[in-house]
């Protein structure tokens, strides 16, 4: 595959229909936004990849989430962050939804 730094001009405004794609679309801006992050995502992204392998360390993903509980207007606790060495897109972006659910309860 071939590498792609994704930047918010080539995205698409959606990825589909589905709430976890508007999710992803969204996730995917945070990471392409991120400077010095160094981020190379491919065209088909691996959601299920570990987050490392996208090249995100421990202080960078610091830098993540707290670019992404800005975009969505969430936080997550501690237990979630103590979890960051199996975490995948997938996860986070199903976290994103998960919190978006109870703040909308």
């Amino acid at each position: 595959m071939t590498g792609m730094r994704f930047e918010r001009t080539n995205l698409p405004d959606s990825l589909g229909e589905s709430r976890h794609d508007n999710i992803k679309l969204r996730v995917l801006r945070v990471l392409a936004e991120q400077e010095g992050l160094g981020i190379h995502l491919d065209n088909d992204v691996d959601t299920g990849e570990s987050i490392y392998d996208l090249g995100i360390d421990s202080l960078k993903y610091v830098v993540l989430v707290l670019a992404i509980e800005d975009e969505f207007s969430v936080q997550f606790d501690d237990d979630f962050h103590s979890e960051f060495r199996v975490i995948t897109l997938e996860l986070l972006i199903n976290a994103i939804g998960d919190k978006l659910d109870t703040r909308q309860t």
